[in-house]
């Protein structure tokens, strides 16, 4: 379906940084394979395009998105408004990336630098080590045609073949699903949540560009990917961004449940632990995730060598996107995937962590032990053979299970 051509330079993750737009360069490429990626006018045709009544996305770019955080900056819909308000001067006198920079300060008005860096973006870099000001000069934006449609989110299954897990949006209700190739061509869909409006076979379009660009890029990676499916079921390239890598199966759970009430079982794991599994100093006090300052936080990652996140989805983008990176494990605690939206705030906690396993909140904090009310962090093990898995609570303190890690 696709020329095949391997698109070289991308694959490290030392290349992060490497492009000054990821949405719009990686495009460029991905385009050469014969993919179908939507439209990204140059910025000198914006200001006609939507005086016609054509409508322009300005998609948020920094060099960091290629493998770093997810969100932080915003996108907008570009309006003839706008284009009057603006007192950057014209599109024709810029290039792209030029006026990528110039349009933040149309959205953001006359404000200073200090005034329009995100709360997001200043607690990202507080967090990294990054300079705010230097982090946001980076940040630019790219024109794109806006396609109506449905979005959709998609990553492929870090150990099961031909698995592809998707969030949609618009028009359904908030869910998650999987598509998944069982025999050969013949594809099946399996809804969690909400009803399927959309056609399943532009499923198999999108899971074939999903295919055909993870081939050229890295095989063995399982990036996450972005895709407009038009109301005519035509499907477009919006995004690549790196995700997990690939984690093949090295046992066995089937026929294992039972006889531990300190477990939760659960069929919603994405990769697969070793045997043994992994054991995780996970933060679980979710009052101290959300009011806490960005420095505690950062202490208490330091001081108790967190390596695991047990909690619900994330309030706050900064910390969310930190904690995905250098994980070993994530625990979702959801109550069912009706509950999953197609967002960045879901997606990077599903897709990002070398494995996630979903279980419902009440039951894993039936298992776990604490010392106090508000204790923050817990002792986790993790184990999964990428189709099903476990969460075990274990003694806060190997030497003294009453005490607490923190």
């Amino acid at each position: 379906m696709f020329n095949g051509e391997v698109i070289k330079g991308l694959t490290p993750e030392q290349q992060q940084g490497s492009f000054l737009q990821p949405k719009k360069e990686i495009a460029d490429l991905v385009e050469k394979l014969g993919v179908p990626v939507a439209p990204r006018p140059p910025w000198i045709e914006v200001e006609g395009r939507v005086t016609a009544g054509e409508r322009i996305l300005a998609r948020s770019e920094h060099p960091d998105e290629l493998a770093g955080p997810s969100g932080l900056f915003k996108s907008h819909m570009v309006t003839a408004d706008m284009l009057t308000r603006t007192k950057q001067g014209s599109f024709k006198e810029s290039n792209d990336v030029d006026m990528g920079h110039k349009l933040r300060a149309m959205f953001v008005g006359d404000a200073s630098l200090t005034d329009i860096i995100s709360p997001d973006v200043l607690q990202y870099c507080e967090l990294t080590g990054n300079d705010p000001g230097k982090y946001l000069a980076a940040h630019s934006y790219s024109a794109w045609s806006y396609i109506p449609g449905y979005n959709i989110i998609m990553a492929g299954d870090p150990t099961i073949s031909d698995r592809y897990h998707l969030l949609i949006k618009p028009p359904y209700e908030k869910s998650y699903r999987y598509y998944k190739n069982e025999d050969g061509d013949n594809f099946t869909v399996q809804i969690s949540g909400g009803d399927l409006n959309i056609n399943p076979k532009s499923f198999g379009a999108v899971a074939e560009i999903y295919k055909a660009v993870n081939e050229a890029i890295d095989p063995e990676h399982r990036a996450i990917m972005e895709f407009q499916v038009g109301f005519d079921g035509d499907a477009y390239f919006l995004q690549y961004h790196r995700g997990r890598n690939s984690t093949p199966a090295t046992h066995n759970l089937t026929g294992k449940r039972g006889g531990n009430d300190n477990r939760v079982w659960t069929e919603n794991v994405l990769g697969a632990t070793p045997p043994e599994g992994i054991d995780l100093v996970a933060f679980y006090g979710f009052s101290y995730i959300y009011t806490s300052s960005v420095s505690n936080i950062k202490e208490t990652i330091r001081d108790n060598n967190i390596n695991g996140s047990a909690t619900i989805f994330y309030h706050k983008p900064a910390l969310m996107e930190y904690l995905v990176r250098r994980v070993r494990a994530q625990v979702l605690c959801v109550t069912n995937f009706s509950k999953i939206d197609n967002s960045h705030m879901t997606a990077s906690p599903l897709f990002k962590p070398p494995v996630t396993i979903i279980v419902p909140p009440f039951q894993l904090a039936a298992i776990v032990r604490s010392a106090t009310r508000d204790i923050c962090t817990t002792r986790l093990r993790v184990v999964s053979d990428g189709k099903q898995g476990y969460v075990e609570a274990l003694p806060l303190n190997k030497d003294n299970p009453q005490t607490s890690n923190s």
